[in-house]
Formats: structure tokens, C-alpha cells, sequence
């Protein structure tokens, strides 16, 4: 199961929605993040993509920023960047990725420039909380979901880089055709969600005031099976 996903999502809601349809069973099926929308046999899947996607029309549940972080004493030692091309001189790039071969570049838009950044590469995981705790212990800069990375740059132990750049990834469901229980947990997770019930923390902001940008990742996405 995609972090992102299950600790916006899936693990702090999933358990409310079971109680509230007793005759329902759930399986739960992980995609990888930059696996595409298609799986046979998914009631439902849930994934974060791109805003250049996600504004081609369809549903969206959720925003929010890609942040591009590193630790203070990484950026004492190697000088803050101040444009995004700044990146592509430096080789300490945490990249979260599930396919090591070939990473996504980095993107970034501001005022309608749209960059695409392909750093040196120092690591590679398709897990955020690795790429964060690299981050955070200095081993370099990683870009990743502000769920993540947030806590980290208030408490100072992240510092927030080029906010001004940052784009934005929406949480969009795709469903099968006539799946009534799909519908169901989709109204039951946009309750949750507009009332402030975030997983992991609650991101300052509207959905709709933070929607603008591209992302690094081409899209990722947990399947949902319904049954009973």
C-alpha cells in the first residue's frame, strides 16, 4: 500500500467506514506510485497525481504541495538554492521512486514557468519516510508530500526550500462502473476530509486555494475491492 495513501486515508478512516457498513468486506491491494490507473478487478482506486492531470475534469478529494526539503547542516555545508536549476549541480538527491532505473524528473511551476529539474541522484526508495529520514539526518534533499515533510520544517528540522516553486498533487478516486459501495466510501472519505480529518496532520489551507502546478511522480494509487 502506497504511505501516502494509506496514512491520509485508508488507515485513519478505513475502520470508521467498516463499522458504519457491517455487511461489507474490503481487500486492500497495493499499486505502485508511478504504476498508471489500470487495474482489473479494482473497485476503486485511490492516487495522488499531478495537477496537470488531475485538471482534465474528474473528481478531486484532496490537495496538496510537493515539498522540497533538506536538513540544516546539509544546506550549511552546501549553500541554499535559489532557483530550481540550482539542483542540477548537486548529487545528493533523496528521489522516491519505484523504479530505481529510471526516476521521474523533478518539477516545479511558478506563475505559469514550468521547470523540469533531473538532480544527481545519491538514493533512491519508493518509500517517503526513508527519503524523510534521509533528509532529516542530512544526506541530502529529497522532494516529497507535505504530509510528510511538514512537522519536520516547523520544528526546524527540515528546512523548506523554494516554497515559491512548489506544485501540487490532487487525490482523485477512479471507480468501477456501477460500484454503489465504491460511491460510498468515496462520500464517506470527502466527509472526513472536509471536516478536517487528515491522517497524518492537518495541511493549513482550502483544497481549491492550493490547486496549481505540476509534480515529480506520474501518479500514485491503492486499489479497492468491495465485497458482501
Amino acid at each position: 500500500m502506497d504511505e501516502t495513501v494509506n496514512d491520509l486515508i485508508l488507515e485513519p478512516h478505513i475502520a470508521a467506514f467498516l463499522s458504519a457498513h457491517p455487511s461489507l468486506s474490503i481487500e486492500l491491494k497495493r499499486r505502485p506510485m508511478t504504476g498508471g490507473r489500470g487495474r482489473t478487478g479494482a473497485d476503486l482506486i485511490l492516487g495522488y497525481e499531478p495537477s496537470v492531470l488531475a485538471g482534465s475534469g474528474g473528481d478531486t478529494l484532496h490537495v496538496q504541495s510537493l515539498l522540497t526539503c533538506a536538513a540544516p547542516r546539509y544546506l550549511r555545508a552546501r549553500g541554499l538554492p535559489h532557483h530550481p536549476r540550482d539542483l542540477r549541480g548537486i548529487s545528493d538527491a533523496l528521489v522516491v521512486s519505484d523504479d530505481p532505473g529510471a526516476p521521474l524528473p523533478w518539477r516545479f511551476e511558478n506563475a505559469g514557468q514550468k521547470l523540469s529539474i533531473k538532480p544527481g541522484i545519491r538514493a533512491v526508495t519508493p518509500s517517503p519516510s526513508i527519503a524523510l529520514a534521509l533528509a532529516a539526518a542530512g544526506a541530502g534533499f529529497t522532494q516529497i508530500p507535505e504530509c510528510w515533510a511538514i512537522d519536520h520544517v516547523r520544528t526546524g528540522r527540515l528546512v523548506r526550500l523554494l516554497p515559491e516553486w512548489e506544485p501540487s498533487i490532487h487525490l482523485r478516486p477512479v471507480m468501477r462502473c456501477g460500484s454503489v459501495d465504491a460511491h460510498a466510501f468515496v462520500r464517506f472519505i470527502r466527509t472526513r476530509l472536509e471536516t478536517g480529518g487528515l491522517g497524518r496532520t492537518a495541511l493549513p489551507g482550502s483544497p481549491a486555494a492550493r490547486a496549481v502546478a505540476l509534480h515529480q511522480m506520474t501518479r500514485h494509487a491503492d486499489g479497492v475491492r468491495f465485497g458482501g
